[in-house]
């Protein structure tokens, strides 16, 4: 009996120690998303306002940054990569299974269903804009310069009267732009099933996410 209450007690200890690390690791991993879907929204944005102003020819009334910006970003389809290293342990050492609390279990592999989700949709969209990019040089209107202002060195020179006039380039950009809306959706399922389960989280271990 007295060993039964001490595995029991081994038990418990266990699971909490599971649930802080989950927790610890949820709450990083809304900070992250939030991160990508508040920059994503600001891509967005201008790239709606760049495509607008060369289909209407009106692009001189527009910040030239912005439509920079805008053009830029649209063949930026970066992999998502939250923490998870916690999670993984958990799952390899077969204490995720041993979790007790099912409203946990099952918002973590909602999470995380929706991260896989995310990376099947990533790597379509990532092969259907290649031809955004053979686009871009054919065009004439799109090139990369070295700017030793810029963190990563790398400018864009960009001559929107030759993109504007350019159908090709436009129907690419016009697809880049459909399949960015529909990652940023994705994005914010999976910052929401991210909050679901810090939540679910938070009040396991009496924390706040």
């Amino acid at each position: 009996q007295v060993n039964d209450w001490n595995d029991s007690r081994h038990q418990r200890i266990r699971e909490r120690q599971a649930l802080e690390r989950l927790h610890d690791e949820a709450v990083r991993g809304v900070g992250y998303l939030s991160g990508i879907v508040e920059s994503f929204d600001r891509y967005g944005a201008a790239q709606e306002t760049a495509l607008a102003a060369l289909s209407n020819g009106d692009w001189e009334r527009v910040d030239p940054e912005l439509m920079r910006e805008g053009l830029v970003t649209l063949s930026f389809f970066p992999t998502l990569s939250p923490p998870r290293s916690a999670y993984d342990d958990l799952i390899s050492s077969g204490v995720f299974g041993e979790l007790t609390d099912t409203e946990v279990r099952t918002a973590v592999a909602a999470y995380h269903a929706s991260l896989q989700h995310a990376m099947g949709q990533l790597e379509y969209v990532r092969i259907y804009n290649e031809r955004l990019s053979d686009a871009r040089i054919q065009s004439g209107g799109y090139r990369r310069v070295y700017d030793p202002a810029s963190g990563r060195r790398l400018g864009h020179e960009l001559d929107l009267s030759l993109l504007a006039a350019d159908r090709a380039f436009m129907d690419a950009s016009l697809s880049a732009l459909n399949s960015q809306r529909m990652m940023q959706e994705i994005r914010r399922d999976a910052l929401e099933r991210s909050r679901e389960m810090c939540e679910s989280l938070g009040k396991a271990v009496g924390k706040p996410c």
